[in-house]
C-alpha cells in the first residue's frame, strides 16, 4: 500500500500575505517498513505563462520574414526554498518503521511575492511538494496550493480613489446632409477603490434627443488580465472576464432616465499592475448603450481598483493589517487607476484619452487599529477561476490534489460611504463627442 501523506497548514484557510512565514506540518502515513534516502519539503511560487501564436522572425541569411506556429511562454521565480525534513541528499538509506510520522515545516515568502491568481493562458502559484526520496527508485510525491496575498490597502494607495468618477459621452446620429439629436450618457460612481464584497453602485443619466430606440443598457464589472511572454519572443495575450452583468429596460426615442444599478464585487484577487512582469490584473465598470438599426453602440469605461482593505470613513480608521504583516514590506506601490477615464470616443479618435492630475501616494507609517464598524474578511474560493491540479506534470504523484485561490471578502450592510471631498469640477469630468 503507498504511504499516505498530509499537508497541514497552521492558517486553517491556507492563506498567507507577503511577508509572512508559511508554516505547518507534513503527516505521512507508512503500513508497511519503507526505505527511504530522505523526506524533502520544496516550496515553490511561480508565475507562469502560455499560449499559442503566431511568431515572426528574419533569418539572417534571409532578407524574407518567416512566420510560424509558436509557444510563447513566459516564467517569473519569487519562492523556491528546498528543506530536507529527514535524512539528506547523501545520507545512507534508512528504513522508517510502520506508523504516523509527523514533521514541522516553515518558509519566509518574500514581501514582493504577487497574489496568486489561476487564468485561461497563465497563472501565480505556490505549492508545496512533498518528496520521498528512494534509492534506486523513481521519487514519490504530493503537492497542495496554497494562497498568497499581496496586500493592497486602499487607504495607504492614491487618495484619488476616494474620489467621485464621472465620465459622459455625446453619441451624434448623422442622416445625409442632415443630423438628428444626440444621444447624452453620463455614468457616475461615489469612489473607485474596492474590495470583494462590496457592491459598486452605479449611476447613470440617459438623454435620448434622437429619432434612434435604446432597446438596452448594460453595465459591466470587468478583470482585465495580461499575460507576458519572453520565448521565442516577446509578446503578449489580452483576456476580459465579465465578473458582474445587469440590464436595464429600453429608452424611447427624444426620452430620458434616471437609474442606478449596483454591481457586486466577487471574490477576486486585487489589482496588480507591476507586481509581476508576467501577468497583470486590472478592472475596470463597463456602461454600454445599446442602438438599435445597426449603429455603433456607445460605451463608457471607467477603471477601478480592488483591494484587499477597504476605504474607511472620516470617522472610522484603518483596517489593521494582517498578523506579522510589515506594512512597508506588503504595500503595493501601484499606480492609482482612477487616474484615468477611458471611452469610445477616446479609442475610436486620435485623441489622448482623459487624463487626471497624479497625486502621489500617500502611505501612513502610524499603527492602524481594527474598524469596529466592519468584521473581519472571511476566505472565499474564487467561483470564476479553474480548479488548478497543482501536481501535473509529476509522473509518481501519490495522491491528486486540486486547487484554486481564495480572496478576502468583506460584510458590509450598504456600499461605504466615501469621505467628502471637494474636487473641481473639470477634474471630475470627461467630455466627448463622437
Amino acid at each position: 500500500m503507498k504511504p499516505i501523506i498530509n499537508i497541514k497548514f497552521d492558517q486553517s484557510e491556507c492563506v498567507y500575505y507577503s511577508g509572512q512565514v508559511v508554516s505547518g506540518k507534513v503527516e505521512i502515513s507508512f503500513s508497511k517498513a519503507k526505505k527511504v534516502r530522505g523526506i524533502v519539503i520544496k516550496i515553490t511560487g511561480l508565475a507562469k505563462a502560455q499560449w499559442k501564436g503566431k511568431y515572426h522572425s528574419w533569418p539572417e541569411d534571409d532578407n524574407k520574414r518567416r512566420t510560424r506556429t509558436s509557444q510563447f511562454q513566459g516564467n517569473e521565480e519569487y519562492l523556491s526554498v528546498t528543506t530536507y525534513l529527514f535524512g539528506s541528499e547523501t545520507a545512507t538509506p534508512v528504513e522508517i518503521l510502520p506508523g504516523i510520522h509527523t514533521f514541522n515545516f516553515a518558509c519566509s515568502i518574500p514581501p514582493f511575492a504577487p497574489s496568486s491568481f489561476e487564468g485561461t493562458y497563465g497563472h501565480i502559484r505556490y505549492v508545496a511538494k512533498v518528496i520521498l526520496d528512494r534509492p534506486w527508485k523513481f521519487d514519490q510525491t504530493y503537492s497542495v496550493g496554497f494562497t498568497v496575498l499581496k496586500t493592497l490597502d486602499l487607504n495607504y494607495d492614491s487618495p484619488l480613489l476616494r474620489i467621485p468618477a464621472e465620465v459622459e459621452v455625446v453619441k451624434t446620429f448623422w442622416c445625409g446632409i442632415c443630423t438628428s439629436g444626440p444621444l447624452y450618457l453620463k455614468v457616475k460612481i461615489p469612489q473607485t477603490g474596492f474590495v470583494p464584497g462590496q457592491a459598486i453602485p452605479v449611476r447613470t443619466e440617459i438623454v435620448n434627443s434622437s429619432n434612434v430606440k435604446v432597446p438596452e443598457i448594460s453595465f459591466y464589472l470587468r478583470k482585465l488580465i495580461t499575460y507576458r511572454a519572453d520565448t521565442p519572443g516577446a509578446d503578449y495575450k489580452e483576456e476580459t472576464v465579465d465578473l458582474a452583468r445587469k440590464s436595464y429596460g429600453n429608452v424611447s426615442p427624444k426620452g430620458s432616465t434616471n437609474f442606478e444599478e449596483t454591481l457586486m464585487v466577487p471574490a477576486v484577487p486585487p489589482t496588480s499592475q507591476f507586481q509581476s512582469k508576467i501577468i497583470q490584473i486590472n478592472y475596470d465598470i463597463k456602461v454600454e448603450v445599446e442602438l438599435s438599426g445597426g449603429h455603433t453602440n456607445p460605451f463608457v469605461l471607467c477603471p477601478v481598483t480592488i483591494g484587499t482593505v477597504p476605504l474607511f470613513t472620516s470617522s472610522q480608521q484603518p483596517m489593521g493589517l494582517p498578523y506579522g504583516v510589515d506594512m512597508d514590506a506588503s504595500q503595493s506601490h501601484s499606480a492609482p487607476a482612477s487616474s484615468y477615464f477611458q471611452n469610445n470616443a477616446a479609442l475610436s479618435n486620435t485623441e489622448a484619452p482623459l487624463s487626471l492630475p497624479v497625486i502621489a501616494p500617500v502611505y501612513n507609517r502610524a499603527p492602524s487599529t481594527p474598524n469596529s464598524n466592519l468584521p473581519p474578511p472571511t476566505y472565499e474560493e474564487s467561483i470564476l477561476m479553474m480548479r488548478a491540479r497543482v501536481d501535473e506534470g509529476e509522473e509518481h504523484s501519490l495522491q491528486r490534489t486540486d486547487y484554486v485561490p481564495r480572496y478576502p471578502v468583506y460584510n458590509f450592510n450598504a456600499p461605504s460611504a466615501p469621505q467628502e471631498f471637494e474636487i473641481a469640477e473639470d477634474v471630475l469630468q470627461g467630455k466627448y463627442v463622437i
